[in-house]
């Protein structure tokens, strides 16, 4: 009788999970063709869809923007935010020292003799 009730309660939560995804969205759109993409509240193209046709629920202040065919959707760029010149600054360093590391690691076993010049492992 307990596991009788524990499976009804859990397919009543999964039906009220399911259920408050598109009533509490922020909003519901409308697919039709299945092909389109989600806009910030700046305009910015921010991803891409392929939806199945019908009602779909969206949140945040997101725009979804539906076009004709896979052909269009493809040839749409999705914005890449700036990275900030700290940021940058802190992967080109990052890159540097492994580009080091291995210029390093490649002449250590080049001096042990386990690489031939051209890179190769000498067996």
């Amino acid at each position: 009788m307990k596991k009788i009730i524990l499976c009804w309660l859990v397919i009543l939560g999964i039906v009220t999970f399911f259920t408050s995804q598109v009533c509490y969205a922020d909003k519901v759109i409308e697919v039709k063709t299945g092909y389109g993409y989600f806009t910030d509240s700046q305009g910015h193209i921010i991803g891409k869809a392929t939806l199945p046709s019908g009602k779909h629920p969206l949140w945040g202040n997101k725009d979804y923007v539906e076009v004709n065919s896979k052909e269009e959707l493809d040839a749409i760029q999705v914005y890449i935010p700036p990275i900030p010149k700290e940021e940058q600054d802190r992967v080109d360093k990052e890159k540097f020292i492994q580009t080091k590391i291995r210029e390093q690691a490649i002449t250590a076993l080049k001096v042990e003799g386990k690489l031939d010049s051209k890179g190769d492992i000498v067996k």
